[in-house]
């Protein structure tokens, strides 16, 4: 669910999806990694499987210089000043020793310091609720509060939802929820102004919302699901639903992959790529910006990515209400069932997703 505001700030300081798809297909000691940068939260899982190298890309200079920030970050710090720093609950870290981390990684680097007047404003709070996306999910929450839905997040599987739905007062709550966030009002009002998607995959944003979260409860429940967790409160409750930057047994594969990998960040709109890379790529992961391209771009975008790929190498595109048509490369297959258990495994449920690899 992207955020096309451009405006000084951060579009997004957490992610939106969970990047467990992504680390299973990664192969170990890839040689070089594209990845849409976003906030960094989904470029961090990436490291854990110690690539060689890892290229960052995205339309937003702030965006880059956040995944940065969180990059350079892992490598300075341990694992509690890490979380505490990033600002996840029940991790506290004082404001001005949250300002001095800043300022030890940001004197080294002038992009990353650029950050400084914004996080200023902010006086120096944790960084993960400062995106435009988080903050308009916090406001969001204030107005269905009355509707208490993080009881909601009590579920963990399919039989503890259906014995839930089971009583009145739950089944509706839970349909004005739906109601709310399905409605084009309130979609444009809190989250997409004139940008609002293509609607593709259901016959209204009510049917798309009330089909996504019956996936999502059915395949993994929202309890563990950071994304559930954001939707429904505006915030991350406690650390069941952590993602996986800051689960601690990926934190130390990550550190030390942030440490032995060579960075590129390229600050470029990747539907316009068409550089060539020093280094055939291995693994490109493209978030869900396919949603927001039409089928000439898109089909021209996996062509110039085809074209600078190793064989075998692989692209994970995810899908937001809308997925465009495209024509395959002659040397690119959609394999995406070879990954039906991951995808059926990932905590958001919210995209449809496609696999390439190349032949």
């Amino acid at each position: 669910m992207s955020n096309s505001n451009q405006d000084w700030g951060f579009n997004y300081t957490l992610s939106n999806e969970d990047n467990s798809l992504e680390l299973g297909v990664l192969a170990k000691h890839s040689e070089h990694v594209v990845s849409i940068a976003g906030s960094g939260s989904r470029v961090l899982p990436l490291l854990a499987k110690q690539p060689a190298a890892l290229t960052c890309i995205d339309s937003s200079a702030h965006q880059l210089a956040l995944t940065k920030l969180r990059i350079e970050a892992v490598k300075l710090l341990d694992y509690q000043d890490y979380v505490a720093f990033l600002g996840y609950p029940g991790f506290n870290m004082p404001a001005t020793k949250r300002k001095q981390i800043f300022s030890d990684i940001a004197n080294q680097f002038d992009d990353i310091k650029r950050l400084e007047p914004f996080l200023e404003q902010a006086q120096w709070q944790g960084i993960i609720y400062l995106g435009k996306w988080e903050q308009a999910l916090k406001k969001f929450a204030k107005v269905t509060s009355l509707l208490s839905l993080d009881s909601f997040l009590s579920v963990s599987d399919q039989q503890e939802w259906d014995a839930m739905m089971t009583k009145t007062s739950l089944k509706l709550r839970w349909y004005i929820y739906i109601k709310l966030l399905g409605s084009v009002t309130f979609l444009r009002a809190f989250f997409y102004k004139d940008r609002l998607p293509q609607m593709q995959v259901a016959n209204s944003y009510y049917d798309f919302f009330k089909e996504r979260f019956q996936r999502l409860v059915y395949s993994c429940g929202l309890k563990k699901s950071c994304f559930a967790h954001l939707m429904l409160t505006g915030k991350i409750n406690n650390d069941i639903a952590f993602p996986i930057e800051v689960d601690e047994e990926h934190f130390h594969l990550i550190k030390e992959g942030a440490n032995n990998v060579t960075m590129n960040y390229l600050n470029t709109n990747i539907s316009d790529f068409s550089e060539s890379f020093k280094h055939p790529i291995s693994f490109v992961s493209l978030s869900d910006v396919p949603s927001y391209l039409d089928s000439a771009t898109y089909s021209r975008l996996l062509k110039a990515l085809t074209n600078n790929m190793d064989s075998g190498a692989t692209i994970i595109s995810r899908y937001f209400a809308f997925r465009p048509d495209f024509s395959l490369p002659e040397n690119l297959n959609l394999v995406t069932e070879k990954y039906q258990d991951l995808i059926s495994k990932e905590t958001t449920q919210f995209y449809d997703i496609d696999i390439f690899q190349a032949s």
